[in-house]
């Protein structure tokens, strides 16, 4: 006989037909009638009759039994005949029909997305396609049950809508009443889609994540029934997705905003929707500044000249994660977390190394810093341009006299010298100076360093002296006016002593000349021998170039 084919589609919800268990079906006979082939069930008893006419109706009789209430039993499957033979023609018909005691065959194919992992899991669009065979009668129901139901004929396309464990029983039954073995098929409908999400170092990506290039994320996925298959992502616009095994590597994507797009899928095909979450890649390391607190200079070669007062105070800022840590190092020393200002010790010179991370580890170029504590004050000194003179205790100058101030650091340099005259306050000096005013005059200076080193005052005491020197003349001998009274007379072989008196800075030469003539420095007196009228000029100048001149007419007489 031919083969019948059910088909079950579980799209839509139907189910048709009349509830039947295997021990409800009888057994019974099955005439085919395309070939009128009689088709008997094993067991089930048969009587042959002799009938007057082929109608139903007619008279029928049993024979062949002794008992005519007991018939005959079939123990074989297959083809049976019965066998008339006329004696008279010698003719023998035969009369054919088919035993049936075989069970049907049946099978279920399940057409869609299929997982086996230790269980049978099913995704959506799963239909179930039953065949069964029957050698003999035929197939005539199939009958399938859903779990602890009732077997219902497989008449039409049926659904599962729920998300659960199935189990399918289901068996076939032949035109004679012979039922197959029930079969079980146990399978879970796998509906619900994988739940993915992104971690970054094993911990959840924080809202609005800010990371870096450097840095990984790690794609997750959870399903309870069938499980992960695959997890995809993609970049920002990109059209295609990219295949991940979890990992996903951040380097090539430039600085700025950007986002990824991600999925998964199950073993049964079954999709989540994709997500989507932005994040801004920070490639930037922290900027670091160094501040100091207290006296400091930068001088040449980038070297912070810093007091012993000062401290160095670290400061980096960050323009998107944040900044995580600051660390340096000292000279040769290893790196250490920066907390609080750095004091210098000691006078010598030395090197901070100094970087900062910022929360997505991006480092910072290293800055060097070269640090040299200044203890030392300026020293400074004094000098006069001009006329000056010097004792062992103060200076003598004239008003044009110009007072020169210097000073030298071997380390931070000069900031400034400052100076005050007698009472008067301080100020910044700038350039040379002059005193006016005759007398003595104390000037005070000091020198400040870059560092804010000051030196102990210095005191210069200065004599303005504007004086000239006094010429003194003496004679030996009696003198007398003249009739001119600028003319001084006196007897031969008188002797003229000249001196010079100056109450300040002391008289240096006492110069005269004779008539005109070269002048000649006095270092005896002038005796004069010779009558005669004489015209003494005299010079005489003091330590810092007060001149006085004096002209002296002297007549000498018998």
């Amino acid at each position: 006989m031919g083969r019948n084919v059910y088909i079950v589609f579980l799209s839509v919800v139907v189910m048709v037909g009349i509830a039947f268990s295997q021990e409800q079906h009888p057994k019974k006979v099955y005439v085919d009638k395309a070939t009128k082939r009689v088709y008997w069930p094993v067991g089930k008893q048969f009587f042959v009759k002799l009938s007057e006419s082929a109608d139903s109706a007619a008279p029928s009789y049993v024979i062949g039994a002794r008992d005519s209430a007991k018939g005959y039993n079939l123990f074989l499957t297959g083809l049976h005949s019965f066998r008339w033979i006329e004696p008279y023609r010698n003719d023998t018909v035969h009369f054919h029909f088919t035993a049936d005691g075989e069970r049907p065959r049946s099978q279920m194919q399940a057409h869609g997305k299929r997982f086996v992992n230790q269980k049978t899991y099913y995704g959506k669009g799963l239909f179930l396609v039953f065949t069964a065979s029957d050698r003999h009668s035929g197939v005539e129901n199939v009958y399938m049950a859903v779990d602890s139901g009732s077997f219902q004929i497989v008449k039409d396309t049926i659904s599962f809508d729920k998300q659960k464990e199935y189990t399918i029983r289901y068996y076939a039954l032949d035109r004679v009443g012979n039922s197959g073995t029930i079969q079980t098929q146990t399978f879970t409908l796998d509906l619900s889609a994988p739940v993915s999400s992104l971690l970054l170092n094993k911990g959840s990506l924080p809202k609005d994540p800010v990371l870096s290039s450097k840095q990984q994320l790690q794609l997750v996925a959870i399903d309870s029934l069938s499980g992960v298959k695959d997890s995809w992502f993609k970049f920002d616009s990109n059209a295609r997705f990219s295949r991940t095994g979890g990992t996903i590597y951040l380097g090539r994507l430039a600085e700025g905003e950007h986002s990824i797009s991600f999925y998964s899928v199950d073993n049964v095909g079954v999709a989540e929707d994709v997500k989507t979450v932005s994040f801004y890649i920070d490639n930037t390391p922290p900027a670091i500044r160094l501040a100091f607190t207290g006296d400091y200079f930068t001088g040449r070669n980038d070297i912070a000249y810093v007091s012993p007062r000062a401290s160095v105070t670290i400061e980096a800022t960050d323009n998107k994660s944040g900044l995580d840590r600051i660390e340096y190092a000292s000279g040769d020393g290893a790196f250490t977390a920066y907390k609080d200002p750095i004091i210098p010790s000691g006078t010598g010179k030395t090197t901070l190394t100094i970087r900062a991370v910022d929360k997505r580890g991006n480092v910072s170029p290293l800055t060097y810093k070269t640090i040299q504590v200044d203890a030392k004050a300026p020293q400074s000194k004094n000098s006069v341009n001009g006329n000056v003179y010097k004792n062992a205790n103060q200076v003598y100058l004239t008003p044009a006299s110009k007072i020169t101030l210097t000073a030298s650091d071997d380390l931070s340099g000069v900031k400034e010298i400052r100076y005050l005259i007698d009472n008067e306050s301080d100020t910044v000096y700038n350039k040379p100076f002059s005193l006016s005013g005759d007398g003595r005059h104390v000037v005070r200076y000091f020198a400040k360093d870059n560092v804010g080193n000051v030196e102990d005052t210095q005191a210069l005491v200065i004599v303005v002296d504007t004086t000239s020197p006094k010429i003194i003349e003496t004679f030996s001998s009696a003198t007398s006016k003249s009739d001119d009274l600028h003319i001084v007379k006196v007897p031969k072989s008188t002797s003229l002593f000249l001196a010079a008196q100056d109450n300040a800075a002391g008289v240096t030469e006492l110069w005269y000349s004779i008539d005109k003539k070269k002048d000649v420095k006095y270092v005896s007196p002038i005796v004069f021998e010779y009558k005669g009228t004489y015209t003494i000029d005299i010079k005489c100048q003091d330590n810092i170039g007060n001149k006085t001149e004096k002209t002296i007419t002297i007549e000498v007489a018998d």
